[in-house]
């Protein structure tokens, strides 16, 4: 039984591992967890990971770079556990969110003031892009960032 997981947010594009929180996980013979994997589908496809316990309580879905062609800023991505090659309790909601900062925001009030600040997004003047922070600006963080340029007004 699932009751919760952690790492929901993953960016597109970057390699990300993922935990699942239950309860009455099945344990492998000799402590072997090669009897999980998991499955994320998203845009369409489905991607497979090896899967993990890390307690009694705890599964860890392996680091994968999670992609999709959508042009939302966020997909949602559906999570089933395998274990034994069998689907064990899924809950309805058991998802997570797949995001590209790119595409969330167009412009730098968007990115810097819109975006919640659990996505990890900030706006790069040297691109005029909002990007993940870790990959901000080839990781290196200008002055210009950190505040939005003036408004230009260019048609009335």
């Amino acid at each position: 039984e699932y009751v919760e997981y952690e790492d929901k947010l993953i960016p597109a594009g970057v390699r990300r591992s993922f935990r699942v929180h239950g309860r009455h996980l099945p344990e492998s013979v000799g402590g072997n967890e090669i009897g999980y994997s998991c499955d994320v589908y998203i845009d369409g496809n489905k991607e497979t990971t090896r899967g993990r316990l890390t307690d009694s309580n705890s599964l860890e879905c392996s680091a994968y770079t999670y992609t999709y062609s959508s042009t939302k800023g966020i997909v949602n991505a559906e999570v089933s556990i395998i274990f034994g090659g069998v689907e064990i309790d899924k809950p309805d909601d058991l998802e997570v969110e797949v995001y590209n900062c790119l595409l969330m925001a167009s412009d730098c009030s968007q990115c810097q003031g819109q975006i919640d600040a659990a996505y990890q997004c900030s706006w790069c003047s040297a691109t005029n892009q909002c990007s993940l922070f870790t990959d901000h600006c080839a990781n290196r963080l200008d002055e210009n960032d950190k505040t939005c340029p003036a408004p230009t007004v260019r048609k009335i």
